[in-house]
C-alpha cells in the first residue's frame, strides 16, 4: 500500500488556513476541519493534505502531528520538535490560556504557497461544511465505522481509510498502482 509522507510546514500552513477562514476558532474545530478535509482529500485526490497520521482519540480521530504542533503552541514546555520550527510554530499560532484554553489565533497568514488548489477547495469545502458544527454534532459525525474500527489512541491505518472511503476498490486500485 502507498506511504504516506508527512509535510511539517504544510500542517503548519493548515492550521493557520483553518484558523484563518474557520467561524469557531477552538482546537477542536480545527482539528476535524482538517480530518474531513483530508479524508476527503484522500477520496478525490489519492492523498492527504499533509501526510499526517490520525490517531482514534475519545473525541474522534486527530491528527497526530498538527495535534503536536497546537500543544506546543499552547504550553512551549510540549516540545518533541525540532527547536527552529518549534520556534516558527509558537510565533505563527497563539493557543489561549483560562477561559480561552482552546482557542486558536493565527499570528499571521497562512503562506498558500504550500497549499496546491485541490488542498484549499478541500480545505474550504469541510470549512463550510463543518466550521459551525456544534461539539457535539462534530464528535457524532467524526465517530463513524473509521473511528470504530480502531482501538481508542491507536492509530488509525491507511486501509481504514480506504475500506471506508466512498470508493473503495477505485481508492485502493489508485494507491496501489
Amino acid at each position: 500500500m502507498f506511504k504516506v509522507s508527512f509535510d511539517s510546514r504544510k500542517a503548519l500552513e493548515v492550521i493557520l488556513y483553518i484558523t484563518e477562514n474557520a467561524p469557531i476558532k477552538d482546537i477542536y474545530h480545527i482539528l476535524k476541519i482538517q480530518f474531513f478535509a483530508d479524508r476527503n482529500h484522500l477520496e478525490q485526490y489519492g492523498r492527504f493534505i499533509t501526510g499526517d497520521n490520525y490517531i482514534a482519540m475519545k473525541n474522534g480521530p486527530v491528527a497526530s502531528n498538527a495535534y503536536n504542533f497546537i500543544k506546543l503552541a499552547r504550553d512551549s514546555n510540549q516540545c518533541f520538535i525540532d527547536s527552529d520550527f518549534a520556534e516558527l510554530i509558537q510565533s505563527s499560532l497563539q493557543v489561549g490560556g483560562g477561559n480561552e484554553g482552546h482557542s486558536v489565533k493565527a499570528l499571521r497568514k497562512a503562506d498558500i504557497e504550500y497549499l496546491s488548489q485541490s488542498d484549499i477547495n478541500c480545505l474550504n469545502k469541510s470549512v463550510e461544511e463543518n466550521g459551525k458544527l456544534s461539539f457535539s454534532d462534530l464528535n457524532n459525525k467524526s465517530h463513524d465505522d473509521l473511528w470504530q474500527c480502531t482501538d481508542e489512541n491507536n492509530e488509525i491505518l491507511l486501509e481504514s481509510f480506504v475500506k471506508y472511503s466512498s470508493n473503495p476498490d477505485e481508492l485502493r486500485t489508485y494507491l496501489n498502482e
